[in-house]
């Protein structure tokens, strides 16, 4: 247990650090065009047209400030909710995960199958998130071609081991697991919304279920995600039960 506090701890600390990068940016641009408007108000100079771009940069600031904060809380909840396992049909989950996903899934045109697949003791709300995000990220780096995903389960004695494969962009080789670090965008961020969160938030809730997060991916083919669920979850981490 005391390993794992400091497990956490550590991991909270560099997610800190990484996030304080992204907050700098917008907390300042937002301030900046404040001050403009300041200072030109009080001197008279400022016109309605000029005011009102200062504003909207100083709201498009604004607006990424939030967006990153929502990224700290969705990660600082994936380490500290209450998780509570009990058996949950991954089918079904799914099920209701597609209607939730519904106009994204069909806006993308992607198709998504799956036979299937076990019931597993696990966190249910926690376990959606990884499908979600697993999913989501498929959708996000597809290519311009249709999309197809697919959603596979083998089993052994100790662990359930999915698999979410996708036909899209891939990931470059010389990335290693530099995808799973909080806030690491490998694509430019002016073309993706998105802050790097979510494989962060996969990997953490995974490890809660006992298990572990893995790809293998050819770029230009298209990726597979692999995570395990221990068939006894351990308690890992805080408030779980």
């Amino acid at each position: 247990k005391e390993q794992s506090l400091k497990q956490i701890t550590k991991r909270l600390q560099d997610f800190a650090y990484a996030a304080s990068h992204d907050l700098v940016g917008p907390v300042n641009r937002v301030l900046s065009f404040v001050e403009i408007l300041e200072r030109q108000h009080t001197t008279d100079t400022l016109s309605q047209e000029r005011a009102a771009t200062y504003i909207d940069y100083a709201k498009q600031g604004a607006l990424e400030l939030r967006s990153v904060l929502n990224a700290l809380l969705l990660y600082s909840r994936s380490m500290t909710s209450e998780a509570i396992y009990e058996a949950c049909d991954v089918s079904a989950l799914l099920l209701d995960l597609e209607m939730v996903m519904h106009e994204r899934i069909a806006e993308s045109g992607a198709t998504v199958t799956y036979q299937t697949l076990p019931t597993v003791k696990a966190w249910r709300g926690g376990l959606q998130q990884v499908f979600q995000h697993l999913i989501g990220n498929a959708i996000k780096y597809r290519r311009e071609v249709p999309l197809a995903i697919n959603i596979a389960c083998v089993t052994s004695d100790t662990h359930w081991q999915f698999s979410v494969s996708d036909n899209g962009m891939g990931i470059p080789d010389d990335l290693n697991d530099r995808i799973f670090d909080a806030f690491y965008l490998y694509h430019p961020t002016n073309s993706y919304e998105g802050h790097g969160i979510g494989l962060t938030v996969c990997q953490q809730l995974v490890e809660r279920h006992g298990g572990k997060l893995w790809y293998e991916s050819t770029e230009g083919e298209g990726s597979t995600f692999y995570f395990t669920l221990a068939r006894v979850p351990e308690a890992v981490g805080v408030g779980v039960e």
